[in-house]
């Protein structure tokens, strides 16, 4: 009996799936909005099935799709498969945090599969070539003001230049954070839906309450201090550095409007005013660096237990 319902779920969410990567194939608008929820069924499926009856349901998926859109239907459902089982299993097995973690690492890994497919079967290397495209960009722009009689000074060209090169180099860093943030939209998705089908999907921690472990702070300072070297231009070593410190930055801003969003609610201060915060800190890059400082110092000195809360 056991057996004859995974097979009936199966099927059911194998259809779903199916029409999910049809709609996102030719539907243009709609289909944009699919996308991300190509791992839903899959995520419900495993979300209450064993594993092996799991990698049956993703098996099974791939000449499914495969005959709906060939290579375009396998490009969206290999991934969203991957993510989905991976998600949907620790959501069962592990609770929501680890389930983002790890749909964090399925984005990422399908990313740069792409990457690799591209490079290896179809000779097109989609970086080199976005990197040629912006570059191609920005000589026309200048073009277009030298025609225009208001040609840039060297030093603002050299500048443009130098900032769309550490863009380039800091690519893996924007890879990781589209992947986590695209794994927060996905759980924001898939856990009201496991809810109401009665499955194992805890909320996760309030932001406010998100806390990063002391020794970020130390790996910071280590990987600062490795940011003074001047390291061959283009160089492994450089790439690698630039992109931790990047990394640890950004986690350290994140700790930083965590305790903003803590202080707030501790003192029964308004909502809007870190929300705020987190607008202007967009908008101002410059306050990113006090942010930053707040955060270092959270992490490093236990901020939040010196604060009490409001009588």
């Amino acid at each position: 009996m056991k057996r004859t319902n995974a097979l009936t779920e199966g099927a059911i969410m194998l259809a779903l799936f199916t029409v999910l990567v049809f709609i996102t194939l030719t539907v243009p608008l709609l289909g944009s909005i699919t996308l991300l929820a190509l791992p839903l069924p899959l995520i419900v499926y495993a979300g209450k099935h064993e594993f092996k009856n799991n990698i049956l349901l993703a098996a099974a998926s791939v000449p499914i799709v495969f005959l709906l859109g060939s290579v375009a239907g396998l490009s969206l459902s290999v991934p969203a498969a991957l993510i989905g089982l991976i998600m949907g299993t620790l959501y069962r097995k592990r609770g929501s945090a680890a389930a983002v973690i790890g749909a964090s690492f399925g984005f990422l890994l399908s990313i740069l599969a792409g990457y690799m497919v591209s490079i290896l079967f179809f000779q097109i290397n989609p970086l080199q070539e976005f990197e040629t495209i912006m570059k191609q960009s920005v000589d026309q722009a200048i073009g277009f003001l030298e025609m225009a009689g208001q040609k840039p000074e060297e030093e603002q060209i050299t500048q443009m230049r130098t900032q769309m090169d550490q863009l380039f180099t800091i690519f893996p860093s924007i890879l990781i954070g589209v992947s986590f943030f695209s794994a927060i939209i996905l759980h924001a998705i898939a856990s009201p839906i496991l809810r109401r089908l009665k499955l194992k999907s805890d909320r996760l921690k309030p932001f406010r309450d998100w806390r990063l472990p002391q020794s970020i702070a130390w790996y910071y300072i280590a990987v600062m201090i490795l940011s003074f070297i001047d390291f061959e231009k283009g160089s492994f070593m450089e790439t690698a550095v630039t992109n931790l410190f990047t990394i640890l930055l950004l986690l350290l801003v994140m700790q930083g409007l965590s305790f903003v969003f803590y202080y707030a609610f501790v003192k029964g201060i308004s909502k809007g005013i870190p929300v705020l915060v987190v607008v202007f800190s967009l908008f101002f890059p410059f306050l990113l660096y006090p942010v930053q400082f707040l955060g270092i110092i959270d992490i490093g000195f236990r901020l939040r237990e010196r604060i009490t809360p409001k009588s």
